[in-house]
């Protein structure tokens, strides 16, 4: 019984070391997901900037890129204008995000605010 208990109890010890292990910083995250946005690949980056999002709502930069990558991987573009509308709120965020929110008024039909 008493071996039983120093086996379970290693085992435990070894799976939180594993899982320690294994989660990403935000930090690590931000850059893996501005490196896929820089490749152009929104679809990978889309649940990367969701999860950062989750962390910080109100950051602009992660609204502008989330709502660009929507454009990309979701069927409601309606959904991006949101985010891209709060990205531009920043007046020093990167000028893209004028040109991903016109083009998602664009998807959406709305061509006097596009």
């Amino acid at each position: 019984m008493r071996f039983l208990k120093h086996i379970v109890h290693v085992f435990l010890f070894l799976w939180v070391t594993t899982l320690s292990f294994a989660q990403e910083t935000a930090e690590e995250l931000k850059e893996k997901a501005d490196e896929l946005f820089e490749q152009e690949q929104y679809v990978e980056a889309t649940p990367i900037f969701l999860r950062l999002l989750s962390l910080e709502p109100r950051n602009a930069e992660l609204n502008f890129k989330y709502g660009a990558c929507l454009l990309f991987s979701s069927y409601k573009k309606k959904e991006a204008i949101r985010y891209l509308n709060f990205g531009v709120t920043d007046p020093n965020i990167d000028p893209r995000a004028y040109y991903f929110r016109g083009k998602a008024f664009h998807l959406d039909y709305q061509f006097e605010e596009a």
